[in-house]
């Protein structure tokens, strides 16, 4: 497999499994709190992109690749915050399911 796959897979394990180590019994706290830790990972790297993306801006000096991939990072940072303010309603979604 991928190293940097198993480094992200790992880095969410071990987010999560401290949720789940405290005995929490109640589904929707554990849902609440695996959503919570998502989101802030995924806005942490949504931020990180926008800044990147700005960079890139900055130093591309007229060069229409570095503006393309600039353009593109923005377009994924834009996907990323759509992201997480849908896996907040999807969140909702599912507590509606566990009632």
């Amino acid at each position: 497999m991928n190293k940097k796959f198993l480094i992200v897979v790992s880095l969410v394990v071990l987010l999560i499994v401290p949720f789940i180590s405290f005995a929490q019994i109640n589904p929707r706290a554990i849902l609440a709190n695996i959503i919570a830790q998502l989101n802030t990972i995924v806005g942490g790297i949504v931020v990180i992109v926008f800044l990147f993306a700005g960079l890139m801006y900055l130093t591309a000096k007229g060069d229409p690749a570095k503006i393309a991939t600039a353009n593109k990072m923005l377009i994924w940072g834009a996907v990323g915050t759509a992201v997480a303010i849908l896996s907040t309603s999807f969140e909702g979604f599912i507590r509606g399911l566990l009632r």
